[in-house]
């Protein structure tokens, strides 16, 4: 009986990710287009037709209609389908890492949400809305209570860590970093402190510049594409939500040798 409990918990929580990711991506969808994310039901994107409630379940709906519109049975982007599964992923892993401390869970899904908001939608556009900065600010004073172990001045430090470096650069290199990315890693750092953004410093850097070398290895890119810096930020902020205090001591530890 316990077990069947804590199975429904953890379903719940999953679907309850799988919503508000999938929610992210309608969010990443529709404000390049200036079309409102809270109003407007949800349709299909190649014919238009409203979408029933059975239609919008995350994730089971998808594997339903095995990837596919049932009116007009044109393709449903399979990356709709990761958002929704990475959601609920999410969702337990922060129950997971956090268990009963429920401010903490919140307060890390609240901040994932954003940040895989302001990924999708930098990939699409190559630009981060000053709204989205404005709310990881706010989720970063919440942060301020739900971890109180990061002190007010290592927040205001984690500001300036990341982004003055990115500011200077951009200003000697013009199509470095563009300026959503140095707001972004600005909020990031009050979200995370100093000790958070370094990880998130170490991690994107290293992801875009592997990246990078990739390509231009295999001739994909010159050496003057740009490519989205902002997924590569969020995603080191994700890992420092959870762990960036123990990958900052990790790295330490290895500097020392």
């Amino acid at each position: 009986m316990l077990f069947c409990v804590q199975a429904l918990l953890w379903l719940f929580w999953f679907f309850l990710g799988a919503c508000l990711f999938s929610f992210a991506g309608v969010v990443a969808c529709r404000l390049p287009k200036g079309e409102g994310a809270l109003w407007g039901r949800s349709h299909c994107l190649s014919c238009g037709r409203i979408l029933g409630p059975a239609e919008l379940i995350p994730c089971l709906s998808y594997l339903l209609q095995r990837g596919r519109c049932r009116g007009c049975g044109g393709k449903i982007p399979v990356r709709d389908f990761g958002i929704e599964l990475l959601g609920g992923l999410c969702a337990c892993a922060s129950m997971l890492r956090w268990g009963g401390e429920r401010d903490r869970v919140w307060v890390t899904l609240l901040a994932l949400l954003l940040l895989v908001t302001v990924a999708l939608t930098d990939y699409d556009t190559k630009e981060i809305y000053d709204r989205f900065h404005v709310l990881l600010l706010l989720c970063g004073v919440a942060a301020i209570w739900a971890f109180p172990e990061t002190e007010l001045s290592a927040r205001l430090i984690g500001c300036v860590v990341l982004s003055v470096p990115m500011l200077i650069v951009a200003l000697f290199l013009p199509y470095s970093f563009g300026g959503g990315d140095i707001k972004l890693a600005f909020a990031l750092g009050f979200l995370l402190g100093w000790r958070g953004i370094v990880c998130v410093m170490f991690l994107s850097f290293f992801a875009a510049g592997s990246l990078c070398i990739w390509r231009l290895a295999r001739k994909q890119a010159g050496w003057k594409d740009q490519i989205a810096f902002g997924p590569f930020l969020c995603a080191g902020a994700a890992v420092a939500l959870f762990y960036g205090n123990e990958v900052v001591d990790w790295w330490l530890g290895l500097a020392k040798y």
